[in-house]
């Protein structure tokens, strides 16, 4: 298929009717060509650059693996390097089995109290890194965003969907869960009559605790998730789980409080520990532990358990080879490490200089549509300008990277180093409580990581990262025209700006602080857009039966509204005085940047993948992200003349205009 990572006039279908279907229209050939590969749950940009640059990395560990044995020891080959090694050593993975575990699984069979709970608990979030029924977690607070402070959130489960667990459509995937875990719990040893057993009473405490949970609509409200407690107020929410013996073994310093982002769930779990035999803790911290490090493990336990998570759960039929595996592996495990050697082979000076031009004119647009912006009081509009005046954005990699140079890695643990370093991620967090506030950049795995294809706005330090690895194909293109790269990564960057003005940045001002800056009749008027586009999303029917959640994908939708409004200003912005607007393969400006933006989200996706991600991913199905916006932007019914009577059409009235 040609060109699947991005912009081409050869994906439109000439036959389709932008004025009918302008997602059919902008990537119509593309669709009727594109085959989601069996190694895969979805098929698109953001898929094809993934790929890209993970074999673009594989390259770098290989070369790495090849060279470590004589490179400095604690050096960032020396470390990437041998953990590819000791990763790719499947012989020795074979011959270890399961007993690199069974420290682990010793330590849980010895408690005998809740007291050991708690240690146990504790423990296991340094080496094995599960976050079994609670998670501290250090961070800016909220609402003294230059202060570190303890955070308290619920434990993860075995699939982080609450709707899995509680939702009656979700039945089969209980079924399958729980068929799963009894197969896992065999190969770690028990009969299957037993495994069967265990893993019936697993799935009930997963319900149960899945149930204490906020809804992830809920759980958005920065308000809702900020409880401000003592330990002493916090310990009489959960009287039976000992807490000094937690915090101390996590090595934490007295704080003088501590933000339950879930106090609900807390006291769910108290009553748990009431009610429940310390066996069936035990026997769930097994699985626990046995799940979160099963990649580490023979690849016969790893790929068993992937068979559920990516073929049942996601409708693949084969796995991706284990060196591609290991790749996207120790992107998270060694983030800094890995991103350094591929910022130094595959981003360039010249890039990063380009897009923070780029960047520059999205920001001075957006300022300028603030200044006229009709519907804000002028107080509002002066704190906005000020936040926006302040948000900091930076582009491709940190100015310091972290060291991991204390952290041993050998070339024959596998496990170990998994270990080792996430007790480091861990004592590095906690070490920061009570402390003030100095960010780490370029850090979160899987969302700001330069290897991350990605660009992220985090409202409590108001500031944006754009990661390296996704300033390429589909999202940047160094040689296309102006419209083009307004259309895809002008657009996301301005998506990125009105995260700070959105449902849930709109609560953090210019310092990160969550706060009331705005006047109760802009509160109104902006609560009232918000509600048009929660009703419109919720129109759209992702399979059939099954409808966007407006309300919960409200943020991203804002987001993008405000995304393809500002970055197609900025374009007629930079295009002034520029004689080159003349049409290419007969689009004008305009519409090569409407087509790009369709362009960038067009995708295909398995019906079982969309099934789990409508009840929690806050983005919309590919298709409504690209014309949802759009029917709310006069510039696109001007463009491609589209009139009343055509199935796009929307009245001036019902379009919504708020940034």
């Amino acid at each position: 298929m040609n060109n699947i990572l991005g912009f081409s006039i050869d994906h439109i279908d000439p036959a389709a009717n932008p004025v009918q279907d302008f997602y059919r229209f902008a990537a119509g050939r593309w669709l009727d060509q594109a085959v989601i590969p069996e190694t895969e749950s979805q098929v698109g940009g953001f898929i094809g650059l993934f790929r890209q640059v993970n074999d673009q990395i594989l390259t770098l560990l290989q070369n790495a693996a090849a060279h470590s044995a004589t490179a400095p020891k604690s050096s960032v080959e020396q470390q990437v390097g041998d953990f590819f090694a000791a990763a790719m050593n499947t012989q020795r993975l074979d011959a270890l089995g399961l007993t690199p575990l069974q420290p682990e699984f010793d330590r849980i069979d010895g408690m005998t109290n809740l007291t050991d709970l708690a240690i146990t608990i504790a423990h296991l979030l340094g080496t094995s890194g599960t976050p079994v029924l609670l998670i501290p977690y250090v961070m800016a607070d909220r609402k003294q965003s230059n202060l570190n402070v303890l955070g308290l959130y619920p434990g993860g489960l075995t699939i982080n969907s609450r709707d899995v667990y509680v939702t009656e459509a979700y039945a089969p995937v209980r079924a399958a869960l729980m068929a799963h875990i009894a197969r896992m719990l065999q190969l770690a040893g028990a009969t299957a009559e037993v495994a069967v057993q265990q893993a019936q009473m697993i799935l009930d405490l997963e319900t149960a605790l899945a149930t204490a949970k906020l809804t992830p609509v809920e759980a958005a409200n920065p308000e809702t998730t900020y409880n401000k407690m003592t330990v002493a107020e916090l310990q009489a929410l959960a009287p039976h789980f000992d807490l000094a013996t937690f915090f101390a073994q996590l090595k934490l310093a007295v704080v003088p409080y501590v933000i339950v982002a879930e106090p609900r769930y807390v006291q769910a779990l108290d009553a748990l520990l009431v009610e429940r035999p310390l066996e069936d803790f035990k026997i769930y911290l097994r699985w626990r532990v046995l799940n979160g490090v099963s990649q580490y493990l023979a690849p016969a336990i790893a790929e068993a358990d992937l068979d559920f998570f990516e073929k049942q759960l996601q409708g693949k039929t084969e796995l991706l080879p284990r060196e591609q595996r290991i790749a996207a592996q120790l992107q998270k495990n060694l983030g800094h490490p890995v991103a350094q050697l591929y910022v130094k082979q595959y981003f360039s000076a010249q890039t990063r200089a380009q897009v923070t031009e780029l960047v520059d004119r999205i920001k001075t647009q957006f300022d300028a549509r603030l200044r006229s912006n009709p519907w804000l009081d002028e107080p509002t509009r002066a704190f906005a300008l000020d936040k926006l005046a302040k948000m900091v954005i930076r582009v491709g990699y940190p100015d310091k990277w972290i060291d991991f140079s204390g952290v041993e890695i050998r070339r024959d643990d596998y496990l170990g180093n998994a270990l080792r370093l996430n007790q480091f991620d861990l004592d590095r967090n906690l070490a920061k409580a009570g402390t003030p506030v100095v960010d780490d950049e370029f850090a979160i795995p899987g969302a700001t990581l330069p290897t991350d294809i990605n660009a992220a706005y985090q409202p409590g330090s108001n500031k944006i990262e754009i990661s390296a690895a996704i300033l390429q194909p589909p999202f940047f293109y160094p040689h296309l025209d102006l419209s083009v790269n307004y259309g895809t990564i002008g657009a996301v960057i301005a998506h990125e700006l009105t995260h700070g003005f959105d449902s849930i940045g709109r609560r953090f001002d210019a310092a990160g602080n969550l706060t009331d800056w705005w006047t109760a009749n802009d509160s109104e008027e902006f609560e009232a857009f918000t509600a048009r586009l929660v009703a419109q999303y919720n129109k759209y029917e992702a399979l059939p039966g099954v409808f966007v959640n407006g309300q919960l994908t409200v943020t991203e939708n804002t987001a993008d509204l405000g995304g393809v409004t500002i970055a197609y200003h900025a374009l007629q912005a930079a295009l002034e005085g520029q004689s080159a607007r003349n049409p290419i393969a007969g689009y004008s400006p305009e519409a090569r940047f409407f087509i790009a933006w369709a362009q960038l989200w067009m995708s295909k996706t398995r019906p079982e993948v969309v099934q789990l991600l409508i009840g929690t991913d806050p983005h919309p199905p590919s298709e409504f992200r690209t014309t949802g916006p759009l029917l709310n932007v006069d510039e696109f019914f001007t463009t491609f003349n589209i009139q009343p009577g055509a199935a796009l059409w929307r009245d001036q009235a019902d379009r919504i205009v708020i940034w």
